[in-house]
């Protein structure tokens, strides 16, 4: 037999999601409609609706309705609907009561897939629990629950966001020994940005050449994270010198990759440095913004150039 078709209701529940117009109350007097007509409506809708809550951050709203949802027998959950489930109990900091969701669903006989891991995974980084995080990743890795890309991408983020920095190399190796997922630029940026906020820039340098080594494409991410990293330990010529690879490269930049130099020359006194790189701002086609302006203006009055940060405030306000 085909699939039935698509009630009045279910085509009116996906089409309103889909519109991104939902609101809270239309939300509620749609799921009380559908958990009330018979023969239910397919879990597709269902799922349409819980993500659209989820997104719209009502995660607590989104297990009231999935706990309604398992009381009514002739409705069958699927993975789908039961990975929105984890990813808000794990929201609300209730990664335990994720685990006690995937445990329930594998006993309906559903598969977790890489977002069910990966949410579970993301809800135990989020709860500070890093330890119970890797542990959970290389059993992933150990007993061949599904996983790919995304999930090596959270597991790094996790521990570079957590100060472990060191762990996410581990798993970047990792990723070229197993041989299924190659790391992208994404996942060095992550690391290298890691590293810079741990003021650990000889090993963010080193990720760095590894990156280039392995001809995977630096981005603009990568440029800012190692150009504000360099600027925070004071290496101001190494973060010259790779303002000027980037440009090498193609790569536009934006003011806040330029603030993250002008800043700290400013703080630093070396005014006639800062407006250099103004310059060189300025010929490339950026656009300074107001914190350019406003550091740049603070320097000069600080040190008595009133004629040049007059000159400033001029192409700031006007």
């Amino acid at each position: 037999m085909g699939m039935s078709e698509p009630t009045h209701l279910e085509l009116l529940v996906i089409g309103k999601c889909k519109s991104r117009s939902l609101d809270l109350d239309e939300a509620l007097g749609f799921f009380i409609s559908m958990i009330s007509v018979r023969p239910l409506l397919s879990i597709v809708s269902f799922s349409h609706l819980l993500g659209t809550l989820s997104k719209i951050k009502h995660h607590a709203l989104v297990v009231s309705m999935c706990k309604q949802m398992m009381g009514c027998r002739e409705l069958q959950v699927d993975i789908l609907a039961a990975n929105i489930w984890i990813r808000c109990l794990c929201n609300l900091k209730k990664v335990d009561l994720g685990f006690s969701v995937c445990a329930i669903i594998i006993k309906l006989g559903l598969q977790p897939d890489p977002y069910t891991m990966s949410a579970l995974l993301l809800g135990l980084i989020d709860e500070g629990k890093i330890k119970e995080a890797m542990e959970l990743f290389w059993k992933i890795l150990n007993n061949c629950y599904p996983c790919n890309q995304y999930t090596y991408a959270i597991i790094i983020r996790g521990l570079c966001n957590s100060g472990n920095s060191r762990f996410a190399v581990v798993l970047l190796i990792e990723m070229y020994v197993n041989g299924s997922f190659e790391p992208d630029a994404i996942c060095y940026s992550t690391i290298i940005d890691g590293f810079c906020k741990e003021k650990q820039m000889n090993k963010a340098l080193i990720i760095f050449q590894d990156m280039l080594d392995k001809r995977i494409e630096p981005n603009v991410v990568t440029f800012s994270s190692l150009v504000n990293g360099l600027c925070n330990v004071g290496c101001w010529d190494e973060a010259k010198r790779l303002l000027a690879a980037m440009f090498n490269k193609g790569i536009s930049a934006n003011a806040y990759i330029f603030n993250t130099l002008i800043v700290p020359l400013c703080k630093d006194g070396k005014i006639q440095e800062a407006i250099s790189l103004f310059d060189l701002i300025t010929q490339r086609g950026i656009k300074p913004n107001v914190v350019t302006y406003t550091m740049l203006i603070h320097a000069l009055c600080k040190f008595g150039d009133w004629k040049l940060a007059i000159k400033f405030f001029e192409n700031d306000c006007f």
